[in-house]
């Protein structure tokens, strides 16, 4: 999507080309007139002269003076419409020259693609007035900046490369002369904000096929792009999705087979204590992996729905959340010596009540279960906040998140040194996406989340 959009411009005012036409004619009209009326007078005088001289009678005076009017009359009306033809013609052509002059103006102010140009030396020579639409630059400030406030550095590097490319294409010769290259760039918006552009570009060259200029048209490709990256994310999910079902559940799958062949065996064998025993053991492997399994597949379950928007929301007292989650986790508070503190208040948010839980419930899950302090502390805090946003920090103080996992930790199925599934700060991230909240992790004194809400 762009960075601003405009309305559509139409054409100027269209003069009063009747009017004009008419002043036109009365010209010509007084012109041919006066050249009528000017021939005319200056035959009578010759024939004056003439009969002055006694060479030209008066009847042969008023005889040629007759024949003369007749002619001058016909070769003036012939030169006037010979006149008013071309004035139509003329017409005619500046008509068709100034409508595809207007409908030229109106595609390009209008039109979404850029339309530039460089020479040489690459300055700006043209930018077409879609810009302004496009990155909220006017032209003549579009032509001004330089490079590094055009596009983001990587996509100035990239088009820097391909650059090069084609003019060492140039220097070897033999390339087609009317080749041209497509790229990506980031490129900035007067907003802040960045666009992604699609841009075709090719030599400009002169009679000789040298290349003088480049003309290029810049295209808005960024929901596309925003669509990519989803699609991409959907891709990596499934890899994921298909790495845990033949991996992960692969492994409590074979534990299962292994105890019923175990189980098959000793059914055949006398019922000793010692069989009772292994066959103790062995239903004891089915139950484990089986409840492993039952847990992999619930959070595949919880994953998939994570991205699905809510279709109501509610008021919800986070404080009561948080509570549910405790009490659910009472066992394991307890069992490890876990000393939690939460803040009184909360707040209230208001968005879907699920959504809340699973997000506080992996967090505070997590902090629980990974806390290897032999003095695990957990705390949920409300932190300040100018904007009105709600904001909380989960926090234990453990020896934190390895470095080079804080980037990964929100990555689908990346399981840490103490993982599980590698699915619960996914199912979070997930969430946090699709109701337009904010996460981060980071360390201090511990491992860090912080949640906006």
């Amino acid at each position: 999507m762009g960075c601003i959009r405009g309305r559509l411009k139409t054409g100027g005012n269209v003069p009063d080309k009747k009017k004009s036409r008419q002043d036109v004619l009365t010209f010509y009209k007084r012109l041919f007139l006066l050249l009528y009326l000017a021939t005319i007078l200056f035959t009578v005088a010759i024939e004056l002269v003439f009969v002055s001289a006694g060479k030209l009678t008066w009847y042969s005076f008023f005889l040629g003076l007759g024949g003369y009017t007749v002619a001058i009359a016909a070769i003036i009306l012939t030169s006037y419409v010979i006149v008013l033809k071309a004035i139509a013609r003329s017409e005619m052509d500046n008509t068709k020259l100034e409508e595809g002059m207007e409908r030229y103006h109106l595609i390009v102010e209008n039109m979404a693609d850029v339309i530039w140009t460089l020479d040489m030396e690459f300055n700006r020579t043209y930018i077409s007035p879609s810009i302004e639409r496009f990155r909220g630059y006017n032209p003549e400030d579009a032509a001004k900046m330089n490079p590094d406030e055009i596009a983001t550095p990587e996509s100035l590097e990239s088009a820097m490369r391909i650059l090069a490319e084609e003019l060492d294409i140039e220097k070897r010769g033999g390339a087609d002369p009317d080749r041209s290259r497509e790229f990506e760039l980031e490129q900035y918006c007067k907003d802040g904000s960045t666009v992604w552009t699609g841009v075709t570009t090719k030599f400009l060259r002169d009679a000789n096929g040298k290349p003088v200029g480049v003309l290029g048209v810049s295209r808005d490709i960024d929901d596309r792009k925003h669509e990519e990256d989803k699609l991409k994310r959907a891709n990596a999910e499934l890899d994921g999705f298909a790495h845990t079902v033949s991996h992960d559940l692969q492994g409590p799958l074979t534990a299962i087979r292994l105890a019923n062949d175990i189980l098959s065996v000793m059914m055949d064998e006398p019922f000793t204590e010692s069989a009772r025993e292994d066959m103790r053991r062995a239903v004891q492997i089915v139950d484990r992996n089986i409840d492993t399994s039952s847990r992999l597949i619930k959070d595949l379950l919880a994953l998939a729905k994570a991205g699905q928007v809510p279709d109501s929301v509610s008021s919800v007292a986070v404080s009561e959340v948080v509570a549910r989650v405790l009490d659910e986790n009472a066992g394991s508070i307890e069992d490890g010596g876990v000393d939690v503190t939460v803040d009184d208040d909360l707040g209230w948010v208001t968005t879907h009540p699920t959504h809340v839980y699973q997000v506080f419930s992996n967090l505070i899950g997590n902090a629980i279960k990974h806390n290897d302090n032999p003095n695990p502390q957990v705390s949920v805090t409300l932190l300040e906040s100018e904007d009105g946003n709600h904001r909380y920090l989960v926090k234990d103080n453990g020896l934190g998140i390895p470095p080079g996992d804080l980037d990964k930790v929100f990555t689908p199925f990346f399981k840490g040194k103490s993982g599980e599934t590698g699915i619960g700060l996914a199912t979070v991230k997930k969430i946090v996406r699709t109701n337009g909240w904010e996460i981060r992790a980071y360390n201090d004194n511990g491992a860090n989340f912080e949640l906006t809400f």
